[in-house]
């Protein structure tokens, strides 16, 4: 049983791995202006694109996790992580907000 955790782990943290190594390397390549320089090539904005994409393959993603919850697991967990999950996103909200004050909005 041990070894399928530490398998299913190990393939966790691959997987978390090649996301941060794509996402750095996408980074990367619009840093440096090759996405548009692709769209100067293809004539229309790869930018906008990939930004699209993204946000179609955040909403299948949500919507797995959405599918996959598991009701009666959460109802005999309790409440107690319900308000965790509260607490936690309403401070990452209080700490942007705070953040966006102090510095101003990024400029564009």
């Amino acid at each position: 049983m041990h070894e399928a955790v530490a398998a299913e782990i190990d393939c966790d943290v691959r997987v978390a791995l090649a996301f941060l190594i794509g996402f750095l390397v996408l980074v990367l390549l619009n840093t440096v202006g090759v996405f548009n320089w692709i769209s100067g090539l293809a004539g229309f904005d790869v930018g906008s694109g990939l930004g699209s994409l993204s946000g179609w393959t955040m909403l299948g993603a949500l919507a797995g996790v959405g599918l996959s919850t598991n009701l009666g697991l959460i109802r005999k967990t309790g409440i107690k992580p319900l308000f965790v999950g509260i607490a936690v996103t309403a401070s990452v909200a209080v700490a942007s907000l705070l953040l966006i004050d102090l510095l101003g909005p990024a400029s564009t």
